[in-house]
């Protein structure tokens, strides 16, 4: 018994150090992208990010075949040794090589599909980020597994910011969209040379088709998955990329990078770790659902009453980080902030999924919820970019608590009060949060200054009941997991 406390302890250490060194690194990246948006926001035009848009679409479909779950595999399986991890790097080089010469075989292809002539030369350029992608998951994989996260950090911060610097440069030197190409391909490189060097072990050419075998039955239906989740994220940027033109996915992929930056600001910090701590207490499902009804509890109380009150002003925050000639993006934006309330729970899905060795029931529900979402957004098409984003929020609000029953109940084997009990209160307190964040906004642009004290007063009052709740609900959590006590 004292064996396992101590088990326990040393691992929550672990995990509240990988926590602080994620979180640092992310929240340096997220807000090293958004100042970057900001800027080339203001030096470039809505059709030089739909340009770019485009070609991400490919690109992330053709990555899939050559990012076949390989971080997943190395984080799950922790028998694996040097040579298993040679026969992976190998595997990797070989898809990466693949993928990379099959998007410059295509490039006419997808000029031909967008009707954007520009893409050709484009896609050729950006061609290489696949092999860069495909081989960073392997030291990624491994600097994970070992709990290492301020050399994942590290590598993110430097990357991003090196990269951002140099397309800030080239966009003000008017370089145009390739300012914004220029920056992926360095940012994929750098990436992946820092992350090789951290990572402290020499790879070799190798080949293990007995490896490859035995973890087939669980990269192939995670692969199947991200396959099915690539429709889910990208099937609006594709649709309106076809249908609507390059404008209109500059418009929207500008609206739909503010709800990503706050996902990856929370999930992005929580789900590496999360998947890490699982995997190394996969057969204790007490401490499974513990865990993760406490990371469910802090991210929507962090998630929901933020993205309600962004919601609420959207034209203000609009205004502020896009400046001038963004107005375009404010009814989008705001329907993707409401789905934002509950989005970043969706990240950490697959990790507990993975944790329990159940990617062939992640793949089905991820075939079955990508048939909803793909209806939603094709539904949505005749509105343009505004029906799109609001039919997108609102499946993901129709399919949120689906979601989390399965894998609350079925996966994790928990009840469904105890879950309702942790997911309804954020939910409502974003949703009045919402209200009153448009009724200040109204009050403000409209309203005498009565009602301005009034309003100003209610919100008060609403903020002040917010921080007690973080704090008697979330603080203590997060305390426990980032102070070592003894």
């Amino acid at each position: 018994m004292r064996f396992n406390n101590f088990v326990i302890k040393s691992l929550r250490q672990q995990s509240g150090s990988a926590v602080i060194w994620n979180a640092l690194g992310q929240y340096i990246v997220q807000l090293c992208s958004l100042l970057t948006a900001a800027m080339l926001g203001r030096l470039l035009v809505p059709g030089d990010f739909g340009l770019i848009g485009m070609i991400c679409a490919v690109n992330a479909f053709l990555v899939l075949f050559a990012n076949i779950g390989l971080t997943t595999t190395i984080i799950q399986h922790r028998d694996l040794d040097a040579n298993d991890i040679g026969s992976l790097w190998s595997l990797a080089l070989l898809l990466g090589m693949v993928v990379t010469v099959l998007l410059v075989a295509i490039s006419p292809f997808v000029t031909y599909f967008f009707h954007e002539p520009r893409l050709l030369n484009v896609a050729i350029v950006i061609a290489p980020t696949l092999l860069f992608t495909a081989l960073n998951q392997i030291p990624l994989g491994v600097l994970q597994r070992d709990f290492r996260f301020r050399a994942v950090a590290f590598s993110a911060v430097i990357s991003a910011v090196g990269s951002s610097l140099i397309a800030i440069y080239l966009a003000w030197k008017g370089m145009g969209y390739w300012a914004l190409v220029i920056q992926l391909v360095i940012r994929c490189m750098l990436n992946l040379v820092i992350s090789t060097i951290m990572m402290g072990k020499w790879v070799f050419l190798r080949w293990d088709l007995a490896l490859y075998k035995r973890l087939y039955e669980f990269t192939g239906s995670l692969t199947g998955f991200q396959v099915v989740n690539y429709f889910h994220r990208n099937m609006d940027s594709l649709v309106i990329g076809r249908v609507l033109g390059v404008v209109s996915l500059g418009l929207y992929s500008r609206a739909y990078l503010m709800l990503t930056t706050w996902n990856s600001a929370l999930s992005g910090v929580i789900m590496p770790v999360l998947h890490s701590s699982m995997a190394r207490r996969s057969d204790d499902l007490m401490a499974l659902r513990r865990g993760y009804l406490e990371v469910v509890l802090c991210m929507l109380w962090l998630s929901s009453p933020l993205m309600g009150i962004i919601a609420g002003v959207a034209p203000l925050v609009i205004r502020i980080v896009w400046g001038q000639g963004w107005d375009g993006v404010v009814v989008p934006f705001f329907w993707l902030a409401l789905a934002g309330m509950h989005q970043p729970i969706y990240g950490t899905v697959g990790s507990v999924f993975a944790a329990r060795f159940q990617t062939k029931a992640l793949l089905y529900l991820g075939i079955v919820t990508t048939i909803f979402y793909c209806v939603a957004i094709f539904s949505g098409l005749q509105w343009g970019i505004n029906g799109v984003a609001c039919a997108y929020s609102l499946m993901s609000h129709l399919l949120f608590l689906p979601t989390m029953y399965v894998l609350w109940c079925c996966i994790l084997k928990g009840g469904v009060l105890e879950l309702m009990h942790v997911v309804l209160p954020p939910m409502g307190m974003g949703w009045i949060g919402l209200m009153l964040a448009k009724w200040f906004y109204h009050v403000i642009i409209y309203g005498d200054v009565t009602m301005e004290i009034v309003v100003i007063c209610v919100v008060a009052f609403w903020f002040v009941a917010l921080m007690f709740f973080l704090g008697r609900l979330v603080y203590p959590i997060v305390r426990k997991y980032t102070v070592n006590t003894d």
